[in-house]
């Protein structure tokens, strides 16, 4: 009971945050109780394994745009949708960049390795904390192509083939699994020296190996349709579908007189989310971002081991790097988080890590 460890994918990975985060917290007892959880004994877990966390959706939506703010075309294989984002979107993607930008440098963040504060400039493409997502990412390359070319992983292509892309792979997602598709050529931004992976231009790097997947909004859905599971997640008995962004009616009255008619069309709807106290609420408890270094600080597990692969499109990669950095300045956990090169969204992670890393923690 004593060595419990959650481990989760996705929504599942949020799930699994929370509860390394959270634990004993007392925001959540009425709830417990409701479920008839048993009360005299602690909700602590010892680890938690987070896997591609779809998480603090508070700002979500925003750090997905200052991913893809200049990638306007998106194709999601899970719904099908595809196209280019409108004058309009684009417009909002970028207020919504420069607003995580803001959010970002007051945040405090600090390079585990170094202390250096991390921050964003103004436009989102500089700054110590854009340094440190393309070193993060250039580490996945570097631990990629060191197995490649020690021959260490179950593939069938040579590492020089690899970065130029003369190979076939399985189909990616729904709509791809059980077809072949060509390898793709990684040397206009990916070089390799033969024991450091560079990526010379990381716009390149997601246009060419993590595209835009989701439209405008991302998670926050502009007309909520059904393909919004986070507008469900946060519905009731009365709405099956509610807005939730907090940030999204401010940046709607910067764009009023650019964009009068979208103005009038979204407006409204954005702008009841601050007087939803019960939206409030459920953003509070769901995000674990909430629950680390605030006056709210829980219980976190002595172990937290955060994994996202480079292919994974369904939110930002800035995300689970921002919960790693937080954890890591202000809690005790023992926090282990890294890129994982070439996977999609999924349980990033190499063959049987994930078993040695309990082993190591349960000795």
């Amino acid at each position: 009971a004593n060595k419990i460890i959650s481990i989760g994918t996705s929504a599942g990975g949020a799930m699994s945050a929370l509860l390394g985060t959270t634990g004993n917290s007392e925001d959540y007892k009425v709830y417990l109780e409701e479920i008839g959880a048993v009360m005299d004994s602690t909700d602590d877990v010892y680890a938690a394994q987070v896997y591609c966390p779809i998480t603090d959706l508070d700002h979500a939506d925003l750090a997905y745009e200052w991913m893809y703010a200049d990638l306007p075309d998106y194709s999601n294989d899970m719904t099908g949708e595809t196209g280019t984002a409108t004058a309009f979107e684009q417009a909002l993607s970028k207020e919504m960049s420069s607003a995580y930008a803001a959010y970002i440098n007051g945040l405090g963040l600090k390079d585990p390795k170094t202390g250096e504060p991390l921050t964003l400039s103004d436009d989102g493409k500089s700054g110590s904390f854009y340094d440190y997502m393309v070193k993060e990412t250039e580490d996945a390359a570097t631990t990629y192509l060191t197995r490649l070319e020690d021959g260490s992983l179950s593939v069938s292509y040579s590492l020089d083939d690899y970065l130029k892309g003369n190979y076939t792979t399985s189909g990616k997602g729904p709509k791809g699994r059980g077809t072949e598709v060509a390898g793709t050529d990684l040397t206009g931004y990916l070089k390799w020296d033969g024991k450091t992976a560079e990526i010379s231009d990381y716009d390149m790097y997601l246009s060419t190996s993590n595209p835009r997947m989701k439209k405008v909004m991302a998670f926050d859905n502009l007309e909520m349709t059904d393909n919004s599971a986070e507008n469900m997640e946060f519905g009731d008995e009365t709405n099956r579908y509610k807005h939730f962004d907090p940030y999204i009616a401010d940046i709607l009255e910067n764009l009023k007189t650019q964009f009068p008619d979208e103005y009038e069309t979204y407006m409204e709807a954005y702008g009841s989310v601050s007087g939803d106290k019960k939206v409030e609420e459920s953003r509070e408890l769901l995000n674990p971002m909430n629950y680390i270094g605030t006056d709210k600080q829980a219980d976190t597990a002595d172990h937290i081991r955060i994994r996202v692969g480079t292919e994974d499109g369904n939110t930002s990669l800035s995300v689970a790097a921002v919960l790693a950095l937080a954890l890591e300045d202000k809690t005790d956990s023992e926090v282990d988080y890294a890129l994982v090169w070439a996977q999609p969204h999924g349980d990033a992670d190499y063959e049987g890590e994930l078993i040695s890393w309990i082993n190591s923690i349960c000795k």
